[in-house]
């Protein structure tokens, strides 16, 4: 056989392979469009889904104000549960040490009966860790000086029962500090309930910023 002939036996082949090749480039190409496209909606997602939670937010800030201005309310009951709530917060950002820290943590979780991981705990005091490095302890609030500072609250009635429990939304505006980061603002959220004499529970928390 001349190779002339040779060359035409395997041209079926050469052309198989050819398009075996094209094929695996092309799902190649889509897939990686693909993936890219779906990384792309991820991101958008995510980035609606927070400014829907900041819109909500801030809806939820105005709505709330409104209610708290409308007649029905004791005004000395909203007074007293302002203080006790104001007391709660400077009593929680008050700590200068790792140990205070812990101290206050543990004390909080006990009389209000929250749960390590509840939001409020991992909002306004998350567990914190010792790491141990040739036998000594270190931590970031004795290490880096960390500390976060009490600013002020902003409460606003959602609802009062015939029982004078009242419900609140607040804002909490705090500033941390440290050694290596500075200082920074921000504000937290708080939900929680108050008692006809002023006592508070069903503490709920979560981030604005």
């Amino acid at each position: 056989m001349s190779v002339k002939e040779n060359f035409k036996t395997y041209i079926p082949s050469v052309i198989g392979l050819t398009l075996v090749f094209a094929s695996f480039v092309i799902m190649v190409s889509v897939s990686n469009s693909r993936t890219q496209s779906l990384s792309q909606l991820e991101g958008k997602k995510v980035q609606l889904q927070n400014k829907i939670d900041q819109m909500s937010v801030q809806n939820k800030t105005t709505v709330t104000k409104v209610k708290a201005q409308a007649g029905g309310l004791k005004s000395d009951k909203v007074e007293v549960d302002d203080k006790a709530v104001n007391d709660l917060m400077t009593y929680i950002f008050n700590w200068k040490s790792y140990d205070e820290y812990t101290k206050i943590r543990e004390e909080l979780m006990t009389k209000y009966y929250l749960k390590s991981d509840s939001s409020f705990m991992t909002v306004f005091m998350p567990e914190l860790f010792n790491e141990e490095i040739d036998g000594k302890k270190y931590n970031r609030i004795d290490v880096n000086g960390y500390n976060v500072k009490y600013n002020n609250i902003k409460t606003y009635v959602t609802n009062a029962d015939s029982s004078d429990v009242y419900s609140y939304f607040a804002v909490v505006s705090v500033t941390t500090q440290s050694k290596n980061e500075g200082s920074k603002d921000f504000s937290l959220a708080l939900e929680y309930k108050m008692t006809k004499d002023s006592k508070i529970y069903d503490l709920v928390g979560y981030t604005l910023d």
